[in-house]
């Protein structure tokens, strides 16, 4: 049902999710699609094809820790302080590395799949964690090395 789309910039998904029966049985295939993807720190929806198209929907999982969460319309509310230069892994392209500036703090919220707000701060890898995911659904074209 869903496979990751290899070696192309992924394009920028307008429309925040609804979520209707239709997105959250999406989002659900999705989230367990993507949890079962071991080595992943994250993946964005629109990395990945559903039944061949590519699944434009503002979502992503990531991990805190080991714990893996659904971020629905997700947003960086604030940054703090400057940005470092991270080289990153990214599904998309396997074997090479990713070049990108990240904020090591940043305020964000999100919504889950049944619709409840979350509010954190994050530090560290969440936070570079959370600006690759949301980079890709905002079709934000990262420096592949």
């Amino acid at each position: 049902m869903f496979d990751i789309i290899l070696n192309e910039q992924t394009p920028k998904v307008e429309d925040e999710v609804v979520l209707n029966d239709e997105n959250v049985t999406k989002l659900k295939y999705f989230f367990n699609y993507s949890t079962n993807l071991h080595s992943a720190a994250g993946l964005a929806a629109n990395q990945t094809s559903l039944n061949g198209e590519r699944f434009q929907i503002r979502a992503f999982m990531m991990r805190l820790g080991k714990l893996p969460i659904l971020c629905v319309n997700p947003k960086i509310e604030k940054t703090f302080g400057w940005k470092l230069k991270k080289d990153e892994g990214c599904l998309t392209w396997p074997g090479r590395r990713i070049s990108a500036d990240r904020h090591m703090s940043i305020s964000v919220s999100y919504f889950d799949i049944n619709g409840k707000q979350y509010n954190k701060m994050l530090r560290g890898l969440p936070s570079q964690i959370f600006q690759h995911e949301l980079n890709h659904i905002d079709g934000v074209e990262e420096k592949v090395i």
